[in-house]
């Protein structure tokens, strides 16, 4: 039940984050094997999605507002978000 409560919180953020330039959306290079893998998959997977600037600034907005104790620990933080830089 958390796990479905998360997806639908996760999946609710995404237009939102695009819309307001947050994040951008690449989208594939539709092939044979592609559009086979939209009927076998999620649709959203075969989409990644990249952190704009404006993106990573609202992260380290956010991580300011928490206020890591420990300096190393913020820069430990936003490493570990931002570690792909991208979400699928």
């Amino acid at each position: 039940m958390a796990q479905a409560l998360g997806n639908s919180v996760h999946n609710a953020a995404i237009p939102r984050l695009l819309e307001i330039g947050a994040l951008n959306m690449e989208y594939p290079n539709f092939s044979a094997e592609t559009v086979a893998a939209a009927f076998s998959e999620k649709i959203e997977s075969l989409f990644e999605y990249h952190i704009t600037s404006f993106g990573f600034a609202i992260l380290e907005y956010t991580i300011d507002q928490m206020q890591p104790l420990d300096p190393h620990d913020r820069e430990k933080l936003f490493k570990v978000l931002t570690q792909e830089n991208t979400t699928t």
